[in-house]
């Protein structure tokens, strides 16, 4: 239920991946990548990409929050570091045309050489995907942000109260999550 700018802004340091395998993990959303708007000043954060994107708070005071993670997706997270490391120690090795990772804020969500992907990049690759298995037709296409309201439509229909699911994703009122 996450906004695609909170789940991307994660680094390594957000979450708490336990040694027990049947532990909980914690997953601390205080950031995200937001878009630059036309004739604003750059961020001293931006992230490039032709300075499009920059690291600042979530959207509201709410947003900023703490999610429980199951084992399962513990464990996912951890199999991705592993990932990320090994390529980064493959690239480190290869070292071709002065190609170096480099990931210096820890970005758990990573493109190539370890720079951080930004929201577009998620919504391009939804878009092929869906297209591909005919979910979609060409002159409707589907937003990532439709899964987190996928996620929130699930929670209520299975029960979870209103309070709990508006807190778990973040929303300013119960309003907006009803």
């Amino acid at each position: 239920g996450n906004r695609i700018g909170e789940t991307l802004a994660l680094t390594w340091d957000d979450l708490d991946l336990p040694e027990d395998e049947k532990e909980n993990g914690l997953l601390r959303i205080n950031k995200a990548i937001h878009r630059r708007t036309i004739n604003s000043a750059v961020n001293p954060d931006w992230l490039g990409h032709g300075q499009k994107y920059y690291l600042d708070k979530p959207k509201t005071k709410t947003s900023t929050r703490e999610v429980v993670l199951p084992p399962f997706i513990v464990q996912i997270f951890k199999d991705a570091r592993k990932s990320q490391e090994a390529e980064a120690e493959r690239i480190k090795e290869k070292g071709e045309k002065g190609e170096a990772w480099s990931n210096p804020k820890g970005f758990v969500f990573t493109r190539f050489l370890g720079e951080p992907i930004t929201p577009d990049m998620p919504w391009d690759s939804m878009q092929t995907s869906a297209k591909k298995a005919g979910l979609i037709a060409d002159s409707k296409p589907l937003s990532v942000h439709s899964l987190r309201h996928t996620m929130i439509t699930h929670q209520i229909q299975a029960g979870t109260p209103l309070e709990k699911v508006s807190k778990m994703v973040g929303h300013s009122s119960l309003a907006f999550t009803a």
